[in-house]
């Protein structure tokens, strides 16, 4: 379901801040100032907590963003506490940051197309 349709009516003002929410926690990887990865939840989060009541469809994006970089900032922790450097922990890393990266700009798009996005990798922390 992840071409689907959602909310044609939705204007697009709507449509770039839920496609901004995708792609804003790509900045952490891109410019990592501090804790990237707290960052990287915070935006959509901050985006979720925002306008969760005005937009259901922003609230839809934004918590389908905010899901997917809690788990892949668990993903992140894990590799950090398992790998502890070395090549394994480089190469975690960038396949987290690739996926990151491709699907956070696939969501982006879908987004800006009026249509819903579902993460392959992700757990549903919000509801």
């Amino acid at each position: 379901m992840s071409g689907d349709p959602v909310n044609r009516t939705s204007n697009q003002t709507e449509r770039i801040l839920a496609g901004i929410a995708h792609l804003v926690p790509l900045l952490g990887f891109l410019i990592p100032v501090g804790n990237f990865v707290i960052a990287n939840v915070l935006a959509p989060l901050g985006l979720w907590l925002g306008v969760r009541k005005q937009s259901p469809y922003i609230e839809r994006h934004a918590r389908e963003a905010t899901n997917v970089q809690i788990t892949l900032s668990i993903l992140l922790a894990l590799d950090n506490i398992l790998f502890e450097g070395g090549v394994r922990h480089l190469g975690v890393f960038l396949l987290v940051a690739l996926y990151a990266l491709f699907a956070g700009a696939r969501a982006a798009l879908k987004a800006y197309r009026g249509e819903n996005y579902k993460y392959a990798l992700s757990l549903p922390y919000l509801r």
